[in-house]
């Protein structure tokens, strides 16, 4: 089927986008764990493991949302520039306050609980995927159709935490 309009072809490349991102993020992982098991050992894998999910629980907290009812409000406004640049000032701002907010809850964390607090640099460095996903704009792309940067965005992201943490385990 050969698709000529270009709501078809724009359709069509959010598809393959999205899609391909999915594919990334379930082959590297598969690539990234046995090896991260073998290197670190079963201790500090589990160690890393809880600290992520630790951090997913604050991204989820920074997210609030916003992936969905901000890139509906973006979708529909996405022809009026000032309406969209309402839009995401209004995001980021909250963002960012929930995202200082999640930082404070992790010290609290740390300094409370000594198993947290054992580790403490492990979670602080953790955290700066959170402040990543809050600065960087999901909701903006899907909204005005441009999921092909996102694309870009999270391919290069997922290769570089896969040698990052590699190289830090040959360390």
């Amino acid at each position: 089927m050969l698709i000529t309009n270009r709501d078809g072809k724009r359709f069509l490349e959010n598809v393959l986008s999205l899609g391909s991102i999915q594919v990334v993020n379930y082959i590297l992982p598969l690539l990234t764990v046995p090896y991260l098991v073998r290197v670190l050992g079963v201790d500090y894998f589990g160690l890393l493991a809880f600290s992520t999910v630790i951090i997913n629980y604050l991204m989820l907290i920074t997210d609030y949302g916003f992936n969905l009812t901000a890139t509906k409000e973006v979708s529909i406004n996405r022809f009026d520039n000032n309406k969209v640049s309402e839009i995401f000032s209004s995001v980021l701002i909250v963002k960012m306050l929930l995202t200082v907010l999640c930082f404070f809850l992790l010290l609290t964390l740390i300094l409370t609980i000594g198993k947290i607090g054992d580790h403490s640099v492990l979670y602080l460095i953790t955290f700066l995927s959170v402040i990543g996903q809050s600065l960087f704009p999901i909701w903006l792309f899907q909204g005005i159709e441009k999921n092909e940067i996102y694309y870009i965005y999270k391919c290069f992201y997922t290769c570089f935490i896969h040698n990052v943490s590699i190289c830090f385990c040959k360390t």
